[in-house]
Formats: C-alpha cells, structure tokens, sequence
C-alpha cells in the first residue's frame, strides 16, 4: 500500500508526502500504476488548508482539491470501504470503553491501528494534522467522535468513492445518471482477483443482456454495498 501511496500523491510537505482528496478518488477508481510529480507544500498554505477544515463539519470536502490525507488516513479510509458497515460500526463501540458514546483521538488511534493491522508506518501518532483528523477532532484535537457522527464519515466517504467509480463507468455521452449493465459488470469485477482473461469472458457474457435496463446509482450503490458483505467476494460474483 506504501508503494501506491507514495507513488499517487501529489503533495510534500515536511518530508512527507499527502493525498489531496481527488488524488485518492483517482487511486480509488485507477487500476492502473502511475507517478505523480510532487509539489511542496509552503507552511502558510498547510496553515490554511488545516484552518479551512477546522471551520467546516462537511466530510465531503475530504475529496476536495485542497485537502490532505496522510498515509495513516489513506489506509484507513480504504479499510472502511472495504469492511461492512456494521463490522466497522462494531470497532467503533469496542473503543468506547467506558460506555460514555464518545470516543477520543487516542482511542481512534487505536481504531487506526485495528484497520492497519499494526503497520509501523501507518501509526497516525508519528504523523502531523491532516484534513481527516481535523474534521473529527479539531485543530486542537480536543473532539470527541459519537456514533452518529462516525456514521456519517462511513456513509460520506463510501458515497463519495462509489460515485467516482460509477461515473468512471458511465458513458460520457450519457445524460442521465446510469450505467450499462457492461459498465456495472466491470465495477463488480475490478473487486476480484479474477485473471484477465477471466475478466473479459464475464463481459462478454454480458453482451447478451443489452437490452436489460440501465443501472442507476441508487441501484450500483445497493449492490456494491451488499457484495461487500460477502466474506468470499469471488464466490458471490460467479
């Protein structure tokens, strides 16, 4: 995951290199390797970019232009959008040690840490202020994150990534908001370990169902979601 990260963003700042929030929708939807040129980041304009998260709630804008996510935060929100709902939800009420519904940024360390499956390099405690942590925690990291609002930052952040992908596979000529059934076919598939090979005779198979109706987003976001509670992924597409 290091070698992806560090190759797809396209910030630097204090020797460490970020994500802006599109350059992860772009990781997300990508299956392919690229390196981005780095551009270093002056103090005033991470002054900025932290102080602009510290006066917003909306977790939308973590796939802005002018966020920053860390690498602690890029395997974490790839956890959480591979991981059902109510397995992360669960996580999250095993931090709350003291029953208060609250939980702080030490114990969300230890979420992290839980996500990462004990990654030295991902340890978020080794790493300065990002967008994510401010949205939770604040500039001073003196917040507390409740269920609901970690619901939320699921629910934001899994829209998000899955919108991104659906409009990925969404014809540009199209004018509404719809997938081929091809299109929908490939989505599932980029989530298997399925060759190649075995990947194009799926869509070819698909070929005989043209004439079946779009797939909306409402309708991609469902299935996806679904397929994620599969614990063999594979077996559920074939």
């Amino acid at each position: 995951l290091w070698e992806s990260f560090s190759a797809r963003a396209s910030i630097e700042y204090q020797g460490e290199y970020f994500m802006t929030g599109r350059d992860f929708l772009e990781a997300w939807t990508s299956d392919e390797f690229y390196e981005k040129p780095k551009l270093e980041l002056y103090d005033l304009e991470y002054d900025t970019m932290i102080e602009t998260s510290n006066r917003n709630s909306d977790f939308n804008t973590l796939f802005t232009a002018t966020s920053l996510i860390s690498y602690p935060d890029y395997v974490f929100l790839r956890s959480i959008l591979l991981r059902p709902d109510d397995l992360s939800v669960q996580s999250f009420q095993m931090l709350d040690l003291n029953l208060d519904g609250q939980v702080t940024l030490e114990e969300f360390y230890d979420m992290y840490r839980m996500f990462t499956k004990n990654d030295e390099t991902s340890d978020p405690s080794a790493h300065i202020s990002t967008t994510l942590r401010v949205l939770l925690f604040g500039k001073n990291d003196d917040g507390t994150i409740d269920l609901e609002k970690f619901t939320r930052l699921l629910s934001d952040v899994q829209t998000n990534c899955l919108r991104a992908e659906f409009n990925r596979f969404r014809s540009r000529d199209r004018t509404d908001d719809s997938i081929s059934v091809q299109g929908f076919m490939r989505a599932v598939l980029r989530r298997t370990k399925v060759t190649s090979i075995q990947r194009a005779r799926f869509i070819d198979k698909t070929e005989a169902y043209k004439s079946l109706e779009e797939v909306s987003f409402e309708q991609f976001k469902s299935m996806i979601e679904l397929l994620n509670n599969f614990s063999d992924f594979e077996v559920a597409v074939r």
